[in-house]
């Protein structure tokens, strides 16, 4: 499809894929609970096996157009703004349930951030979202990095929601963000800031109500 002026409109005023911002301090988000009998292995990217087990997830978890074996080895070696250094997978006895993908930004590669996180959609509620997410930061923060950026489109809530949870919080300020070429209409990026914003007021009276409920 040739790209013009009416896609270069709606582009800009795309809300569903306008991404936010979420940032966060390693030394003050807390460990991955124990989840046995469930485990973790990490994804060998020349073993198909895993390959394929990533595919399973991920074609579960998100209602998107079906991948394949190329989309996953993409994702691996050429990710739009991470270098990717590690791929986990959650396992249930042999079966793939769950994935985080871990790197440092091509941008600053003293700041670590996280992608592809799914769970299949049978085991989600469990915790194993936010397991993913505080297992994927425990293992940058072992390799001495200090801050996390997460992009997420402004459409997933629930992940959001989760890294909230594992302590993100928005970062609205440009010249703290370490991938910045996703343009949008003004109007667009304020709606979204406006939405992040009541959406981690919202997270911050939860858990305040939640710290006040008597045990």
């Amino acid at each position: 499809m040739k790209y013009g002026p009416i896609q270069h409109i709606k582009y800009l005023f795309n809300y569903n894929r306008t991404i936010i911002h979420l940032q966060a301090d390693l030394e003050r988000v807390s460990l991955p609970k124990d989840i046995s009998p469930l485990y973790v292995k990490e994804l060998e990217s020349n073993n198909l096996v895993d390959l394929e087990n990533w595919l399973e997830v991920i074609n579960d978890a998100y209602d998107e157009p079906i991948r394949d074996v190329n989309y996953a080895l993409n994702h691996i070696n050429n990710h739009l703004f991470l270098n990717i250094s590690n791929v986990y997978l959650i396992f249930d006895a042999n079966e793939a349930v769950g994935t985080i993908s871990i790197g440092t930004y091509k941008s600053n590669s003293k700041v670590g951030g996280d992608a592809r996180i799914a769970i299949k959609k049978k085991y989600q509620g469990r915790g194993l979202g936010k397991f993913a997410i505080s297992y994927g930061l425990a293992k940058l923060k072992e390799r001495k990095v200090k801050y996390a950026e997460s992009i997420i489109t402004i459409i997933r809530v629930e992940s959001i929601s989760l890294h909230f949870k594992c302590g993100f919080i928005p970062q609205y300020k440009r010249r703290f963000l370490q991938y910045t070429k996703q343009r949008r209409h003004f109007l667009i990026r304020l709606y979204c800031v406006l939405k992040v914003k009541k959406l981690y007021k919202d997270f911050l009276k939860k858990q305040s109500l939640l710290f006040l409920k008597p045990q």
